[in-house]
């Protein structure tokens, strides 16, 4: 079959020349144009077939869901996309879009040159519609509304840790204690967050972020719905566990009882329950209305420094606060130690400072006779001047109470004295004694077997039973903590861990956010005397705070200001022991 393509060589064949009647000539021309004029209508032809659209579609489009990390390590969703070539003319590759939802719009993910393509960092939990335009050799594209399309919903990536397990909460001593069990081990795996809402990863209703498989964070209220996560490393998190929790307001205890002792007075309470913290006594004055709270952990509670008439009642509290008061019993109290409380022998003359006992400190009557032993008023003991005819009532002495063979010791030595009263001013001597020797007063001052019925034993140190009787002063009030109306550390505590010192040599308070104030202290003491702790108010602000130094009562409050915690109170208390 002959060649009809017009070629270089159909050029050549046409003379050079004209010569005789130039049919030759003509006749080669015709030849050679008409194969040129059948290529240019055939190439035209083609070239208009292929100018507008391509004929054909890509057929057999297939996704599949890849999980991989980028290149800074964090984890992304992709899709794989594969088709067919299809019915398409002169295929040469393909452009490929994707839109989410059934409303979108596409768009342009890339173009292929083969038959697959990896559209990349798509959404968890989305539906995406992906598309495939086929583009033939000429770089038409076939119908962009006709092109093939399929559906995925991205599930998202495996580093999803899996839900923890065994979430459970229990309320010994009044605060909440939560366990749980480890997630399954896996790559990637950070941490748990615990919460009082389902918003991961935000600060707002979080209550811990923990490596641990415990927490004894407090939630804002009694009762509620608590939510476990296990968290990525990529900041991603699983599904939650979820535990209801409830811990009922405690309950009205029985009324207490009051026990009168030689120095104050015992409160005896119902034992502590095992789910609260500790119980409040309230001591109100009948007279003034004064009142004054105490704060123990034990169903016995000493007091020693109020006197009168008060009404005493007590509750429980715990993690959530007060639970209701029981009734009030009333007592008469004293810090005088009555005759009951001193025993025979317990005054001796050692005991009692010199001056410490005279007249206006003795009631008529006190001293009689049966309480001077024998022998105990000896001329050595009598000052001078100290008995005196006005001090002698008229019939007070006689011959009974008088010794007479020592009768002239009046004006010197009268030796010993027995029977009837001795009433003076003043009686001065080394040794005072009843008859059993039951009672003494040596010249030391110590007093052995006296009972005192009423006065104040005023001393730098008062002992019982070999313990030291300690002064204790308790006070609790509210803080409020503002990150931009702070305490200023002392200079001292600003070189204990009170903030940081830059290398400019300045001073520098240290975190931004940050509320920061002292905890007072009882008047009267100092720091090493006295312990302190804070407290949530009508918020869980307390959870924030910290110590930068434990031995300095100055608390500071992170995480305040926009995106944190609000402006608040903190409950504050201080025990200072002497």
């Amino acid at each position: 079959m002959a060649d009809n393509k017009f070629s270089s060589d159909d050029i050549q064949k046409i003379p050079n020349s004209v010569s005789g009647d130039g049919r030759t000539f003509v006749a080669q021309l015709k030849k050679a144009l008409l194969k040129f004029a059948g290529n240019v209508s055939s190439g035209v032809s083609e070239a208009i077939e292929n100018t507008s659209t391509a004929y054909g579609q890509a057929t057999g489009i297939t996704l599949l869901e890849e999980h991989v990390t980028d290149d800074l390590g964090y984890p992304e969703n992709d899709v794989y996309v594969t088709w067919e070539k299809g019915t398409v003319t002169g295929y040469s590759g393909a452009s490929v879009w994707y839109k989410a939802g059934t409303t979108g719009q596409y768009q342009y993910a890339g173009n292929a040159n083969g038959v697959t393509y990896t559209v990349k960092k798509l959404t968890a939990g989305t539906t995406y519609t992906i598309k495939v335009v086929a583009i033939n050799k000429f770089g038409i594209s076939c119908d962009f509304d006709a092109a093939p399309t399929a559906d995925i919903t991205v599930q998202g990536s495996s580093h999803l840790p899996t839900a923890p397990d065994q979430f459970t909460v229990t309320w010994e001593g009044g605060t909440p204690h939560w366990q749980w069990t480890a997630v399954n081990t896996q790559d990637y795996f950070d941490g748990y967050e615990l919460r009082e809402n389902t918003d991961a990863g935000k600060y707002k209703g979080m209550l811990d972020s923990t490596s641990a498989l415990t927490s004894d964070a407090v939630p804002s209220e009694r009762s509620g719905t608590a939510y476990l996560f296990a968290r990525s490393v990529f900041g991603t998190y699983g599904s939650p566990m979820t535990h209801q929790y409830e811990l009922a307001q405690p309950a009205a205890p029985t009324a207490p009882t009051i026990e009168n002792l030689f120095q104050g007075f015992n409160v005896h309470m119902a034992s502590l329950p095992v789910n609260c913290t500790g119980m409040e006594i309230l001591a109100t004055n009948t007279s003034t209305n004064d009142e004054h709270s105490f704060y123990t952990e034990n169903s016995v509670f000493q007091i020693g420094i109020l006197e009168g008439n008060y009404d005493f009642k007590y509750r429980y509290y715990d993690c959530f606060g007060n639970g209701e008061w029981s009734e009030a019993v009333n007592a008469d109290v004293t810090k005088v130690v009555g005759s009951d409380w001193i025993q025979d022998g317990a005054v001796k003359a050692e005991k009692i400072a010199t001056n410490a006992v005279n007249a206006d400190k003795i009631l008529a009557g006190a001293i009689t006779t049966e309480k001077i032993a024998a022998n105990a008023v000896t001329a050595g003991k009598i000052g001078a001047s100290a008995v005196l005819a006005e001090n002698i009532a008229a019939g007070a002495v006689t011959a009974g109470k008088i010794k007479v063979d020592s009768l002239s010791a009046i004006s010197a030595n009268v030796g010993s004295l027995k029977g009837g009263t001795i009433t003076g001013t003043q009686i001065v001597g080394t040794n005072f004694k009843n008859s059993s020797g039951s009672f003494t007063v040596d010249d030391s001052g110590n007093i052995t077997g006296a009972t005192l019925k009423s006065g104040t034993i005023d001393g730098n140190k008062i002992r019982i039973n070999g313990y030291n009787v300690k002064s204790v002063s308790i006070i609790k009030g509210r803080l409020y903590m503002d990150d931009d109306n702070w305490d200023m550390p002392t200079d001292e505590d600003k070189h204990n861990g009170i903030g940081s010192w830059g290398k400019d040599g300045n001073w520098y308070r240290g975190k931004e956010h940050t509320g920061a104030r002292y905890i007072p202290l009882p008047s009267g003491y100092t720091r090493s005397q006295c312990i302190w702790g804070i407290v949530n108010e009508d918020n869980i602000l307390a959870n924030s705070c910290y110590y930068p130094n434990p031995t300095i009562p100055y608390v500071e409050c992170a995480n305040m200001g926009s995106g944190g915690n609000d402006d608040g109170y903190v409950g504050y208390w201080c025990i200072g022991v002497k």
